[in-house]
């Protein structure tokens, strides 16, 4: 099983939900945004400092209803994923207001500028709850 497919069907153990079946509309609920970045220099504190403070500075969109960010929980568990530098989690209202988000001058420039020159890797995981 990869990661990316562990990682959300962990996420769904924790309290998650599927998304409404195809025809039905999902009342009451929301998009978690989850971001999981690999630097170029892994381990590097000054870029993961600076990947952190960039992405802080997304809470101004204001279709950004929450985020938290962090480091991964080392594990032996092999069905967690620990292996990226940082993570974000972001909370969206629906699909319209993080497809905002994800057009905004705002994002697009700190991942072009800061994220895409310090990242090998980025995965993202869009989640419906």
């Amino acid at each position: 099983m990869s990661a990316t497919r562990r990682l959300l069907c962990g996420m769904l153990l924790l309290g998650g939900t599927l998304p409404a079946a195809a025809g039905e509309t999902a009342t009451d609920s929301g998009i978690k945004h989850v971001v999981m970045c690999w630097l170029k220099e892994p381990g590097n504190a000054e870029q993961r400092e600076q990947v952190i403070a960039t992405s802080r500075e997304l809470q101004v969109i204001p279709e950004v209803l929450d985020m938290a960010i962090g480091g991964p929980v080392p594990s032996e568990r092999p069905n967690v994923e620990d292996t990226f530098d940082v993570g974000i989690v972001m909370t969206f209202r629906d699909e319209t207001t993080l497809q905002t988000y994800l057009t905004h001058p705002e994002h697009m420039s700190r991942v072009r500028n800061t994220l895409a020159p310090l990242c090998s890797r980025i995965q993202v995981l869009d989640i419906r709850y």
